[in-house]
């Protein structure tokens, strides 16, 4: 298997981070079954990474992130990111402290899948923590945020998904907080003032995501354009018009994009079609991509380049028509595959810092890649006696990471 650029193996940890059910970089075994990607049928737990990545996969291929022949080898490479959980909700489900809505499941695949190039992931998070439903009691022992039926999952200073913790009351407005799953589903924890707040109406300004609440975005907030106000507003069904964030067209619906040209602001309008002029790399309709076109030095809209596609080197990076995980060969006026980006794994260092990456620690003077919870581990295996593991610790008797609740 050749392996991915770290680009497309970060977006895929990135994608399990972004979507609450699974912790990064961990999932349960399993295949994408008759409920996978395509499919309406409900998933079962088990089934849920396998057909996230192979969701995330189809969705690269079809924006033009990667090229289309790359597409098998994206989701064999995702297999690599499976790890056991620190969090497991097959466990949660069959502990009784949490049910499992398997259409839920699947509408947050198809909402990976079919998310609009250029802002993906906004609707998926939303959709997908619809799965769990919290089933224990205030006062009842928990091991997840999700898990509490009209509270939330007090586990201490750690907060991490697998630690004991206690159902508790959700705070009342104005009560001093630290996070929003504190406050309850129709407050958010204001991070400026410390004390949950009534969520924000459609229309009205922002300066955190989750301050608009349960589906609706934070216009500009929610990808982290800086400390300016935004706007709530729904996601993914604004039409020719309607004001938007410019560069994301969040506010836009999948087949609009956000036009920052508008003479009293950004707005929605269609997608352009083959051949039209354009601006932003997603902002073309399906298998389209933005890139220069040397005949008149203008950027227009052109099929997505895969693997050996004509594409002209004198584009900007972003501008070419192949797709963003491909380089244009200036000399054959092709695309090409990059290749991978040089790794510090098996240079000489002599402490974890000079290895770059915190995935990486010194380990008998040379650069290693940390193992993750449930793999195993030395005691003390850092340069200097550091722990070793990634996001968890080495438990010296069973000399395998698991996950720190201290």
């Amino acid at each position: 298997m050749r392996a991915r650029p770290p680009s497309i193996r970060r977006s895929l940890q990135l994608l399990l981070c972004a979507v609450t059910l699974i912790p990064p970089a961990c999932g349960p075994s399993g295949s994408t079954g008759p409920g996978g990607p395509g499919g309406g049928d409900p998933l079962n737990p088990a089934e849920m990474q396998g057909a996230l990545l192979t969701a995330f996969c189809k969705w690269s291929a079809r924006c033009g992130v990667i090229g289309a022949s790359q597409e098998a080898d994206c989701v064999t490479s995702a297999g690599s990111l499976r790890r056991p959980l620190p969090y497991d909700p097959a466990e949660a489900v069959a502990a009784g402290r949490v049910a499992w809505d398997g259409g839920a499941a699947a509408r947050c695949v198809r909402s990976v899948e079919q998310s609009a190039c250029g802002s993906f992931g906004i609707l998926a998070t939303g959709e997908c923590t619809m799965a769990i439903v919290g089933r224990v009691p205030i006062g009842g022992a928990c091991k997840g945020a999700s898990e509490c039926d009209g509270g939330w999952c007090d586990q201490g200073t750690t907060g991490r998904d697998g630690c004991p913790g206690t159902c508790r009351a959700f705070l009342p407005t104005a009560a001093a907080c630290l996070v929003s799953v504190q406050c309850g589903p129709t407050s958010y924890c204001d991070r400026e003032m410390g004390r949950c707040a009534a969520t924000v109406a459609v229309g009205g300004a922002c300066h955190q995501q989750d301050a608009c609440g349960p589906g609706r975005v934070c216009g500009g907030n929610a990808i982290g354009l800086g400390s300016r106000a935004g706007v709530c507003a729904l996601p993914a069904v604004g039409k020719e018009g309607a004001a938007c964030t410019p560069g994301f067209a969040i506010e836009c619906a999948p087949d609009h994009y956000c036009d920052p040209s508008g003479g009293s602001g950004a707005v929605c309008r269609p997608r352009p079609g083959a051949g039209a002029v354009c601006q932003g790399r997603f902002d073309c309709a399906a298998a389209l991509a933005c890139a220069f076109d040397a005949r008149d030095g203008q950027q227009r809209c052109v099929p997505i380049a895969d693997v050996g596609g004509a594409c002209d080197p004198a584009g900007a990076p972003l501008s070419t028509a192949c797709a963003l995980d491909l380089a244009c060969d200036g000399y054959r006026r092709a695309c090409v595959a990059r290749p991978s980006a040089p790794t510090p794994v098996g240079q000489a260092c002599n402490a974890d810092a000079a290895c770059g990456d915190s995935t990486l620690y010194c380990k008998a003077r040379r650069c290693a890649v940390r193992p993750v919870f449930g793999e195993a581990c030395e005691p003390g295996g850092g340069q200097g006696g550091t722990d070793a593991c990634f996001d968890s610790v080495c438990n010296p008797d069973r000399r395998t990471c698991v996950l720190s609740c201290g």
